[in-house]
């Protein structure tokens, strides 16, 4: 069969030979169409979830799309954050994007529990009775105050109030009008006009608002959750603007707005793996630069490794597009790849060529290279996409399809071998004109240390074994992620509240008294921060409490009309400066303050009405509010409004309990002890930090599945070819060997494998066994021979494994820059297993082939006599 081979590929590179412009032509005329192809069709598909496809069998899955089915109004959204350390500022600027969001045609629906009309009516039966009783007083305690201002809403009788209740209540705290209405009236706060005592945390440092939004998503566009965060970011800077405007003096700080939640993070997502390969495709590229001039030492012959390389890219992505359609977060980085592995077969090939050119002999130099190592670049090709097609039958659609692609791409860079460059040395001879001179060190005479080396090599390996088994799966999707970018930030500060966010546990129960026992149970568990049901949102004792509002409310009906200012803004501070010698310490400095700040203002008619205006709307405002609260009506469930409760019970009357973790979900360890404690007690869990736990077993049986089947079918190959079980085996010794050090080496410096660096055992199969294909494949021809081990050394292959293993290393090297951190894993784990690839081929293979070529000489040696 390699006879049949060798002879189809020496056939088609002696018509190559001897059609040489020809096939430059076509060749470039087909790659400019590819490339149209490529510019008008190329997109890049964003869905995550569709990177791994689980069985329909998996109850953990079953339970998931029952979720998405029950609530799909929670798939694909994004949070907007609005924190700050002043309530108010929080509350107002989250009220000014809910209503710019509802304006934009592009959201599909924007939802702000936290400042829901109707929740903000019923706040007062959300306290408990003691509390809201307590609050009352504090209600009472200020109705003077506010009965007074009633009759001149302005700045003179504000000053009045508060000289009279610092000179006569020296004890007493001031009330919440007039010492909201003295803050602003001292220029230290914007005003925010309070009628009645907090009902939030005055004690919390940071506040939180989230509005959950739903874009319209085109997933087939190149980025389509890149217009929806874009159409936020502008409404968010809109907003801000807004709030600048608001502010009138430059102490007071603006709340911050913030973009996170599933489709802020999968578009960070697909920016960074974009990002990373324009950033390690430019470094790639520089790297084969450097090692090919030291290697080749030909600008010619560097030429035209680059023009086959972008022609491989190019190819390769036009065919894509009709074997898998689109590329995903992790295909991208193919196009880095590429460069490290097509430029593989250039730089044997080529390498082989300036060896039989410098032979001196009758035949073409492109058909004596083809020749001799033809058949082993055949192999390599089959078993590079071997290794890559492996997770094609697995559920790791993801890694499935960057292995079609690869494989594609190296049938590609290897037709691209025997094609571009016997017709660029037949078109161009002078490009390989010159002598080659090849010799690369083993680092030792295999024969005088190919037995320590061995030991040696066992020892070591016995010693890496205690620690590679050790290496851990981290499933964690947010581990891979930039921790440093504004959804990753927020979406940690969510988690630290403990508050909804797309990482928090949904069960589903039967009924309202099955999500009572769940919740208790829940809330016992230490991973638990806080649990959710519906009836969280129905307080008891409605009847009782609204008893306590309609007294109170009938008291401050009797506020008929908010009058306008008439008290003179001259006399009022006057009166404040002939208390100022009464006034307590704790008030003297804000008493000054308030008296320097409106001083300027008595001879400024107009800022002194517009700021009896602004007064007057606060006072009136407040009233109005105060009375809306104290006078809500009772409710139940089916009063909630309809967006929140759809979102709280499906149609057949299951309700939604959500879990909320103690700490932030960052590792594959706080996840997996989050997780499976609140399964012990609800098994039909759900949500995306479940569907990550699910998933690591997904892809650690993907991982095993395509490693044996890639190990399998790539040990067939080598028992085919070199039709011995010594050499096939041989093949395999250094990608063993760089597996088990780089798994060694990973457990010691506390590198975790993850959802993407997997890639890499198969990956390292693939290209270990390139490596020593092409050196056993040379040892055989000299196997029994003396020194054969050193003349393998010595030949264009030794040079050929040396650049090909320094611009892969230099490749994937590359990628270890990108800010998408899965890809950048990627590329450091490869740089490592590559590194210590070629340092098994230099110096573990060279010993075993030394064994081996003694034991072929004794067998020549007795088969003679």
């Amino acid at each position: 069969m390699s006879g049949f081979i060798r002879g189809c590929l020496v056939t088609w590179v002696t018509w190559v030979d001897k059609h040489a412009r020809a096939t430059l032509i076509l060749l470039l005329l087909f790659c400019l169409c590819s490339g149209g192809i490529v510019i008008k069709y190329t997109r890049i598909n964003s869905d995550l979830s569709a990177l791994i496809k689980p069985s329909n069998r998996l109850a953990w899955y079953q339970d998931n799309e029952i979720y998405k089915k029950a609530f799909p109004m929670s798939e694909q959204t994004a949070l907007v954050v609005v924190s700050g350390p002043n309530y108010d500022d929080v509350e107002r600027v989250s009220k000014a994007l809910s209503r710019n969001l509802l304006k934009s045609e592009y959201f599909e629906f924007v939802f702000a529990p936290g400042i829901s009309p109707f929740l903000d009516e019923k706040k007062l039966y959300f306290l408990s009775l003691e509390d809201l009783k307590k609050w009352v007083f504090g209600v009472e305690y200020n109705y003077g105050s506010l009965l007074r201002l009633a009759d001149g809403a302005g700045a003179a009788n504000a000053v009045n109030i508060f000289s009279d209740l610092v000179s006569s209540n020296q004890l007493l705290p001031l009330p919440d009008p007039i010492s909201s209405l003295s803050k602003y009236l001292a220029g230290r706060e914007n005003l925010n006009f309070e009628a009645h005592p907090a009902l939030y945390d005055k004690s919390q440092n940071i506040h939180f608002q989230i509005l959950i939004v739903k874009g319209s998503q085109n997933l087939d566009e190149q980025l389509p959750n890149e217009r929806i965060v874009q159409y936020l970011k502008k409404v968010v800077a809109d907003t801000s603007l807004e709030d600048a405007a608001y502010q009138e003096t430059p102490y007071e700080a603006t709340a911050s707005i913030r973009i996170s939640g599933e489709v802020a993070l999968a578009n960070d997502e697909v920016s960074a793996g974009l990002t990373g390969v324009g950033i390690a495709g430019l470094i790639s590229i520089v790297l084969l630069g450097i090692i090919l001039g030291f290697g080749i030492r030909s600008i010619r012959q560097i030429l035209m490794i680059f023009l086959l390389l972008a022609m491989g890219v190019i190819l390769t992505m036009a065919l894509s597009i009709f074997t898998v359609g689109s590329f995903n977060t992790l295909s991208l980085i193919f196009v880095v790849m590429f460069f490290g592995l097509g430029v593989d077969f250039a730089v044997h090939f080529c390498l082989r060529v300036r060896e039989a050119i410098s032979e001196q002999k009758d035949e073409a130099a492109s058909v004596v290279a083809i020749n001799d190592i033809g058949p082993a670049l055949v192999l390599c090709a089959l078993t590079s996409m071997v290794a890559f097609m492996s997770f094609v039958p697995t559920a790791y659609a993801g890694l499935g399809e960057l292995g079609i692609i690869s494989a594609g791409g190296m049938a590609i860079a290897f037709l691209l071998t025997i094609t571009l460059i016997p017709a660029y040395t037949a078109y161009f001879p002078d490009a390989f004109s010159g002598t080659a001179s090849f010799s690369i060190p083993t680092f030792f005479n295999p024969k005088v240390y190919a037995r320590r080396v061995i030991i040696w090599t066992v020892f070591l390996s016995i010693f890496a074994f205690y620690f590679a088994k050790n290496v851990q799966f981290d499933y964690s999707v947010l581990a891979m992620r930039d921790g440093n970018t504004e959804a990753m930030q927020a979406l940690t500060d969510l988690q630290r509240e403990k508050l909804v966010t797309d990482y928090s546990v949904a069960v589903l129960a039967k009924d309202g008294k099955e999500a009572l026992r769940l919740k208790h149970a829940l809330s016992a568990l230490d991973v638990v921060g806080e649990v959710v049901i519906p009836a969280d949102y129905i307080p008891a004792k409605q009847d009782e409490k609204q008893l306590v509002m309609l007294n109170l409310l009938a008291l401050y009906e009797g506020i008929e009309e908010v009058l306008p200012a008439t008290e003179s803004l001259s006399e009022a501070l006057e009166y404040l400066d002939l208390i100022k010698s009464e006034t307590p310490g704790k008030y003297r400095s804000l008493t000054e303050n308030i008296a320097s700040s409106l001083a300027p203002l008595i001879t400024k008619n107009q800022v002194l009405a517009a700021m009896d205006g602004e007064i007057e709307l606060g006072v009136v405002s407040a009233l109005a509010d105060l009375r809306r609260r104290l006078g809500a009506q009772p409710f139940t469930l089916i009063d909630l409004p309809l967006e929140l409760r759809q979102r709280l019970i499906t149609n057949d009357g299951r309700h939604l309990v959500l879990v909320q973790p103690s700490s932030p979900l960052l590792t594959r360890e706080d996840t997996e002890k989050f997780i499976e404690e609140i399964n012990n007690l609800a098994p039909n869990i759900a949500g995306r930090s479940v569907v990550e736990w699910g998933i690591g077993d997904v892809v650690v049986e993907s991982f095993l599945t395509a490693g044996l089947l890639s190990l399998t079918a790539i040990f067939i190959l080598l028992l085919y070819y070199f039709r011995k079980f010594t050499l096939a085996t041989l093949v395999l010794v250094p990608i063993f060997l760089s597996l088990l050090f780089t798994f060694a080496i990973c457990d010691l410096i506390g590198i975790s494998l993850n959802m993407a660096n997997v890639l890499v055992v198969p990956l390292i199969i693939g290209l270990g066994v390139d490596t020593g294909v092409h050196v056993v494949h040379r040892f055989q021809s000299l196997a029994g021979k003396e020194i054969a081990v050193e003349k393998v050394y010595r030949s264009s292959t030794a040079l050929a494994v040396s650049i090909s293993g320094l611009t892969t290393i230099g490749t994937f090297f590359s990628l270890s820059f990108s800010p998408h951190k899965g890809a950048a894993s990627i590329g450091m784990l490869l740089t490592i297993a590559i590194s210590l690839l070629l340092l098994s081929t230099f110096i573990v293979l060279p010993a075993l082939l030394s064994v081996v070529n003694a034991r072929f000489a004794n067998t020549y040696h007795q088969s003679s006599q």
